[in-house]
C-alpha cells in the first residue's frame, strides 16, 4: 500500500482533489458490505459507517478520504482500517474487485489521521 501526499490542497480540512475534481462523476454509492466488481476509470462512494474494512480482492484501488491530504493505493490482497469520519471513494485504476466491510467490534489500535493499515 502507497500512502500518497495531496501537495494541491494544505488547508486543514480541506477536500482530497479527486473529490474536489471528480465528485460530480461519481455515479455509484455503496451503501452496504460485499464485494464490489469495479470497471477501470470508475468511481465509487463509501458507506458512511465506521469503522470500515476496505480491501483490493483485485486490480488497483485508490482511496481518497475527506480531511486527509493523504491518498490510498491498495494493490490485490491489501487492505486498510478506516476508522476517520467523513466521505471515502475509491477509484479503479484498473479493473478491480472492492471488499466493503462495517466492523462491529471497534479497534483497539488508534488510528493516525484517520486510516489504521491491517495485514492481511
Amino acid at each position: 500500500m502507497l500512502g500518497m501526499l495531496n501537495h494541491h490542497w494544505r488547508l486543514p480540512y480541506a477536500l482530497s482533489i479527486v473529490i474536489r475534481i471528480l465528485h460530480a462523476r461519481c455515479p455509484m454509492k455503496i451503501n452496504q458490505s460485499g464485494r464490489f466488481a469495479m470497471m477501470r476509470k470508475t468511481l465509487v462512494d463509501l458507506p458512511p459507517e465506521r469503522p470500515l474494512d476496505v480491501a483490493s480482492a483485485g486490480g488497483t484501488l485508490w482511496l481518497t478520504l475527506d480531511g486527509d491530504p493523504r491518498d490510498l493505493v491498495l494493490e490485490r490482497g491489501e487492505r486498510v482500517l478506516i476508522e476517520a469520519p467523513g466521505r471515502v471513494i475509491a477509484y479503479a485504476f484498473d479493473d478491480a474487485v472492492l471488499e466493503v466491510r462495517a466492523v462491529q467490534e471497534p479497534s483497539t489500535v488508534v488510528a493516525r489521521r484517520g486510516f489504521e493499515v491491517v495485514p492481511a
